[in-house]
Order: C-alpha cells, then sequence, then structure tokens
C-alpha cells in the first residue's frame, strides 16, 4: 500500500512540475507521454473491471483516480494555452468552454468514485475517496464541492480514522477561506 501511495505521490509530483521551465516542444511531448501512459492503463483497468463483472470497487476507485489525473493534465495543458493569449484576448474567452476537456474528466472522474462508494456502502477506503474528490475541487475552485467532500468525509471517520487529520486539516483551511474563523480554529484544535 505505501509502495502504491509513493508512485501516485510521485506521479503527482510530475505532473503538477510537467510545464515549469521547458521549451513548448518538450512539454507538449512529455505530456503527450504521460497522457498515453495513462489512456493504457485506464484501459487496463476497464479490462480488470469487466473481468471482475463490476464488483471489485478498487478497480473503479483506481479507474475514477486515473481520470482524475487525466483532467488534471488536460488543465495544465489548458492553463499553458491560456496563458499564452495576450491579457486582452484571455478577457475575451469563455472560460466554461475553454477549459471543458478537464472539467468534463473531472466530473466523470467524481461520478464514478461517487457511484462507486453508493454501490458499495461497506467500502473501506471512502473518507480517503470523499477527502481525494475534496482536494481535486479545491485545485479546480470549486469550493462548495470541495467542502461538501470533505463534510462526508468527517462524516465518515469511522471508515478510516487514520484520515482524521488530513480531513480536519483541509476542514479547517476550508474554515479559513470562507472566513470562519472560529470554526477553522475548532478544526484545526480537533484532539
Amino acid at each position: 500500500k505505501k509502495c502504491k501511495l509513493f508512485i501516485w505521490i510521485g506521479f503527482i509530483v510530475f505532473s503538477s512540475s510537467f510545464f515549469a521551465n521547458e521549451s513548448e516542444e518538450n512539454s507538449k511531448s512529455r505530456y503527450k507521454m504521460l497522457l498515453d501512459i495513462i489512456s493504457q492503463e485506464v484501459e487496463e483497468v476497464i479490462k480488470l473491471d469487466q473481468m471482475a463483472k463490476g464488483k471489485d470497487p478498487e478497480l473503479k476507485i483506481r479507474l475514477a483516480n486515473y481520470y482524475l489525473e487525466q483532467s488534471r493534465l488536460l488543465r495544465e495543458e489548458e492553463n499553458f494555452y491560456y496563458l499564452s493569449f495576450n491579457a486582452k484576448n484571455r478577457q475575451k474567452v469563455n472560460k466554461e468552454h475553454f477549459f471543458r476537456n478537464s472539467s468534463r474528466k473531472l466530473k466523470n472522474a467524481k461520478s464514478l468514485a461517487l457511484y462507486t462508494i453508493k454501490q458499495f456502502p461497506q467500502y473501506r477506503k471512502r473518507v480517503e475517496v470523499y477527502y481525494i474528490l475534496g482536494i481535486y475541487d479545491r485545485e479546480y475552485n470549486q469550493l462548495a464541492s470541495a467542502a461538501k467532500m470533505f463534510k462526508l468525509a468527517q462524516k465518515n471517520l469511522s471508515f478510516q480514522p487514520e484520515l482524521k487529520q488530513k480531513v480536519y486539516v483541509a476542514l479547517a483551511e476550508m474554515a479559513f477561506i470562507d472566513k470562519k474563523y472560529s470554526q477553522a480554529k475548532k478544526y484545526r484544535d480537533w484532539e
């Protein structure tokens, strides 16, 4: 389990610094390579899920994680192109339309993850799923949805009590963003 976690952390760190200090051509080829790798993994997980007849929540959650990572990579590419416009042209861009591909992937990932949790009510990693979805929502500046995900994680802490600190820190950050300082302090001092 720790190995998987380190692989995911490495993958996320690698992909988040993807466009930093590189030529545009190198960035495009690395970006395409990463998307190709993730697409191949998605195909394999879909095959495994079909072989398991859709009865393994781990496979569905893994698939949702890959969709989230694709969403992140697409968002980075969209940001790269968006920021390449001059300020005047940027103001004219319909952001919802411009970022539609990454938003669609995020929506698909969230739908699959939430459906899986609903389909498998005893799934033991539900807190982790809610927490990760909250993190992605916060990254995409969907603060109301992020707060909802973190609250769901808090509500289900009996499934994964080892994540209590992360969940409460995230809730404190959300309360702080909403300028609810006393509530943020309450979450911070949860012990």
